[in-house]
């Protein structure tokens, strides 16, 4: 079964906007920040600057973050490395225990993969549902690092 819902209480925190700390560090800020979730932490690192990095982690909500980021110089490279990016981000999100064991918990709930269903014209990250794009097939590739991250996760426990 694929989990296509994140909205819901129980699968809500596989979400990126889902209250959540997470550590990042890239070049720019090598000594690391924690971030208030994933989302927050994927806007800045779009960031060229440790200033601007810091002005997105301050945001007050997820979406605030995503916005401060469309204010900010991007870094050049963002096309080639946003993949990688977010599946160190989801990486770490899912190093803290009680996450890793709600994530772990979607095996007994008969889940095998993820989609980051949407409304907001993401077929990037997801599958956008909205009438305009119902028939243009998501990419999905945040519900594929959730997937690899728990495989990953499985594999780990086995060794």
């Amino acid at each position: 079964m694929t989990l296509k819902d994140f909205s819901s209480n129980k699968y809500e925190f596989l979400s990126n906007f889902a209250a959540c700390d997470v550590y990042y560090f890239n070049d720019i800020d090598p000594a690391g920040t924690w971030y208030k979730t994933a989302e927050h932490a994927y806007q800045a690192a779009k960031a060229q600057t440790l200033k601007d990095m810091h002005f997105i982690a301050a945001a007050p909500t997820p979406a605030d973050a995503k916005r401060r980021a469309r204010t900010i110089c991007c870094r050049q490279d963002w096309d080639n490395i946003k993949k990688e990016i977010m599946l160190q981000i989801v990486r770490n999100k899912f190093t803290i225990p009680d996450m890793e064991e709600r994530l772990l918990g979607t095996i007994n709930d008969g889940i095998d993969d993820f989609c980051e269903t949407n409304w907001w014209h993401d077929n990037y990250w997801g599958d956008c549902q909205c009438p305009i794009c119902k028939d243009i097939p998501g990419q999905n590739e945040l519900g594929k690092i959730l997937t690899q991250v728990r495989k990953e996760i499985i594999t780990k426990k086995q060794e």
